[in-house]
């Protein structure tokens, strides 16, 4: 029971700093649905602790459309501390919570029920960081409809009604679809759903699907529609039009969904690269599985065997990420994918027997050699694409031939774009 404004004052400051027990949290919940006062009181110090974060430009009273009452969100000490970066723009979207309860559905409060019905709300936008928009600017606190927000760059966080949290990463296109339903066609999202929102689906490129069953994960997809899913806490399902079992990810495993494949995959990440001795890696997170070389005359072509005997001179002695040979000839060669640290060009070594769905690659004029080990000699062509510090997804090889007999992986060949022509490189990988 709170006695007092002094005590309701300290409960809320702790729940600011991340100190509140479980009992706490409970009274606090109970005290915002019944203390309109209180409500209010705690929906101007989020505002206000948003200022001084620094992650609102100006103080300005959410601009929200009237919708249904809901419970305010009140996070679990343990939970929200995992949560990180998230957790404070949960915050706001509790704050949003409590003023469309005893402030936009306030009986006393004047409105105009003669007009035409608004759209249903279904989400609310939480959180803006340096946010810039390719269309119309929603404001912090407003009530969202279904439609899709397109992210020029910056960051946007919307809370669901269901209650689970999407954070975007521009540029990044986002559909809001219903109350526990969206839709990502390109960008990086990053998800936490509650236990009150389990089943919050998230729709990729390709009729592909990824059910939440309690977690936190981040989903990126690239401009052809490629996506990687990582899970960081808990489980997902993940679903394709391809496959008939879905695909159950746990904590810490990645799945690269090459959608014409005969399986999903996953596997674990490790860290990255450095070059130059350079305390900037070059690579932050790769396949676990990925070998690190430099490209030359005798490196794998694979990461497991062929030999390259032949290089392009302009390309010699920069990182390479090969994967091993895994499966059957009568298998697709896998695709994967890896975080730069920094701008880079990477080139890609295909296998001259295709053709090969390289959107957004070119074509360059460059060639390589590599041999098996029972001397058979095959040619690679080429390809580069330029890519900021990020995701990078290097397709499937999904060529094959009239026996059904695949080609292997793509060799990636990174070439970071501070470094000038010909200077040389120190490859380490790191621990």
């Amino acid at each position: 029971m709170i006695d007092d404004a002094s005590d309701r004052d300290d409960l809320i400051i702790r729940y600011l700093d991340g100190l509140l027990t479980a009992d706490e949290f409970e009274q606090l919940a109970q005290m915002l649905r019944n203390d309109p006062e209180a409500a209010r009181q705690f929906n101007d110090l989020m505002l206000t602790a948003q200022i001084v974060r620094g992650d609102c430009y100006e103080h300005q009273s959410p601009n929200v459309s009237p919708s249904a009452p809901r419970d305010p969100v009140v996070m679990p000490t343990s939970r929200r501390i995992r949560w990180g970066r998230l957790a404070q723009a949960a915050v706001l979207a509790l704050a949003a919570a409590v003023w469309v309860i005893f402030v936009v559905s306030d009986p006393d409060s004047s409105s105009d029920t003669t007009g035409p019905q608004r759209a249903a709300t279904l989400a609310t936008l939480t959180n803006l960081q340096d946010a810039t928009f390719v269309s119309q600017a929603p404001r912090l606190g407003d009530a969202l409809t279904a439609g899709t927000i397109r992210l020029a760059s910056g960051r946007a966080q919307i809370m669901f009604d269901s209650t689970a949290v999407v954070d975007l990463t521009g540029p990044c296109d986002f559909e809001i679809v219903g109350p526990n339903l969206g839709r990502l066609t390109v960008g990086s999202v990053e998800a936490y759903v509650p236990q009150r929102a389990v089943g919050f689906t998230l729709d990729l490129p390709k009729d592909a699907r990824v059910v939440d069953l309690g977690t936190r994960y981040e989903v990126q997809v690239d401009p052809e529609g490629y996506a990687q899913v990582a899970v960081t806490e808990g489980r997902i399902q993940v679903k394709d039009s391809q496959t008939l079992n879905p695909l159950i990810l746990q904590q810490g495993q990645t799945a690269l969904l090459n959608w014409t494949s005969v399986s999903l995959e996953a596997f674990p990440y490790v860290a990255g690269i450095t070059v130059n001795n350079s305390p900037n890696a070059l690579i932050v997170k790769r396949p676990a599985r990925a070998k690190v070389d430099k490209l030359r005359s005798g490196a794998g072509r694979a990461a497991d065997r062929f030999v390259l005997t032949q290089v392009a001179p302009a390309l010699e002695g920069l990182p390479t990420l090969a994967l091993p040979r895994t499966g059957t000839i009568h298998q697709p060669a896998a695709g994967y994918s890896f975080t730069l640290a920094q701008p880079a060009r990477v080139y890609l070594l295909v296998m001259n027997r295709g053709p090969h769905d390289l959107s957004g690659w070119t074509r360059t004029d460059e060639a390589a050699i590599w041999q098996t080990s029972d001397g058979k000699t095959y040619t690679d062509t080429i390809y580069y694409r330029d890519f900021d510090a990020g995701l990078v997804i290097v397709p499937p090889n999904l060529w094959h031939d009239d026996f059904d007999e695949y080609g292997i992986s793509h060799l990636a060949v990174i070439q970071p774009r501070v470094l000038t022509s010909g200077q040389p490189l120190n490859v380490q990988q790191e621990n």
